[in-house]
């Protein structure tokens, strides 16, 4: 395989192509990769409430929750719905300081005031809004290797 970057200083708008000559599903998948890096260059989330678009700086977010079918976005002081599905908004937060903690809740790693771990087997994370949730089991592993603990 060869790649190849030309920078064009007449060239208006950014430009990836792939040349093949048959299809593979690698090709597919770094097509994915790089319009997912181009795509994630807002810092809002689009969300709704009350029959209104709000644009929600991804910073204000405390966490992202499932709940009754529907994906809660909560900030300090409100709440608000997404129209995207928990993984859909894990791959593309994950690199911006969001965790995932449990099957049904993601939240802003800037926004966690502690984690307490007096509960046996249980760890509690106490957000900076006074709100709490729990980490689950199968993501302990996960969240102590993110976190360097």
């Amino acid at each position: 395989m060869i790649v190849e970057i030309r920078i064009d200083n007449s060239c208006k708008d950014e430009q990836i192509i792939i040349l093949a000559s048959k299809p593979d599903y690698r090709l597919e998948k770094a097509k994915q990769i790089i319009e997912a890096e181009y795509s994630k260059k807002s810092d809002k989330i689009v969300a709704y409430r009350d029959e209104k678009i709000f644009l929600v700086d991804k910073n204000d977010i405390y966490k992202i929750y499932s709940f009754d079918n529907k994906v809660v976005l909560e900030t300090e002081k409100e709440e608000f719905y997404l129209k995207e599905r928990l993984f859909k908004l894990e791959e593309s937060l994950e690199r911006e300081g969001f965790i995932r903690i449990s099957k049904s809740e993601i939240v802003n790693i800037s926004k966690i005031e502690n984690f307490d771990l007096s509960f046996s087997g249980t760890i509690c994370v106490n957000l900076k809004n006074k709100t709490q949730s729990y980490v689950s089991r199968r993501y302990i592993k996960k969240i102590k290797e993110r976190l360097g603990i």
